[in-house]
């Protein structure tokens, strides 16, 4: 009887322990952004770190607006959007470019007009264990709704194979990751990986949304490119009825491209994050706040 009453009164402490509060969602659903590039292509998540506009996002999500010298923009939960732009302090400095491409994060601002922003509090990337509770919140497979996620950091360790090409030379750098416990697909890229502290005040980001692991990906990558290449055979499935007129015509060559995508954006439930100490250093020794 006695372990009876002691299940019963821990039991509740147990649940509450476990569950995202509304004041956790709320706050990390405020400071997140949905990062569209000019056309309205949604391609990515970001966050606010100040209440004047510096955002963070990844590089990689970034990057097709700098590819095809597009505008960028962002939309608020509430629906709201604005143009955002490269603080142009920073993209002229070699180390900050070395930065951005070894870590995949880049900072964005509000290009125009004072808008005070929810934002998130920067953590410590050494102070999380592997076992602790992490939360996330982003815009996965082009939703225009933001998503929650809650899960676990499984392993933390130093990927020192990161090789980038910048000026003509080569960079071997290295940069602390984590692998997680939690569902990121495409378009979760750059949205704050959140450590659960012991109330919402004291959770803190520790992470950049940047990976999910997939076992398919470079299959998928196979098949894409192969389909892409001019030499590649043209197929159609055609069918006809007994006349022989035809019904219908399907391009398979397109149904097969659309099918290796799907697999190569489909997180099978691991995924992973850049730390956040990589653009600390960066805040600190240019003294953004």
């Amino acid at each position: 009887m006695k372990y009876i009453i002691l299940i019963i009164v821990l039991f509740p402490s147990f649940l509450y322990g476990q569950s995202l509060s509304s004041e956790r969602v709320s706050n990390l659903k405020a400071a997140t952004v949905r990062v569209i590039v000019e056309g309205g292509i949604s391609v990515g998540s970001g966050f606010f770190i100040t209440e004047t506009g510096l955002l963070v996002t990844c590089l990689h999500v970034a990057a097709p607006a700098v590819l095809n010298k597009k505008k960028i923009y962002v939309e608020f939960n509430n629906g709201d959007t604005t143009e955002v732009v490269f603080p142009g302090i920073l993209n002229s400095d070699t180390s900050y470019v070395k930065a951005v491409n070894a870590f995949d994060f880049c900072l964005l601002s509000i290009k125009s007009g004072t808008r005070k922003t929810a934002f998130l509090k920067l953590g410590d990337f050494n102070n999380v264990r592997e076992g602790d509770e992490i939360y996330t919140c982003g815009y996965p497979l082009g939703m225009t709704h933001q998503f929650i996620s809650k899960g676990i950091l499984s392993s933390k360790y130093l990927n020192n194979k990161i090789r980038i090409e910048l000026f003509g030379k080569g960079f071997d750098m290295a940069r602390q990751e984590a692998l997680l416990d939690i569902t990121l697909n495409r378009g979760n890229s750059g949205g704050a990986i959140v450590k659960i502290g012991s109330s919402a005040n004291d959770d803190e980001v520790i992470g950049i949304a940047d990976f999910a692991v997939n076992p398919l990906g470079s299959y998928a990558d196979s098949i894409i490119n192969s389909v892409n290449d001019p030499g590649f055979q043209y197929r159609m499935n055609v069918v006809q009825d007994s006349t022989g007129k035809i019904i219908s015509e399907t391009n398979l060559n397109t149904s097969l491209l659309k099918m290796a995508e799907a697999h190569k954006s489909t997180s099978i439930g691991i995924s992973g994050c850049v730390a956040i100490n990589h653009l600390k250093a960066i805040l600190v020794k240019y003294g953004v706040k």
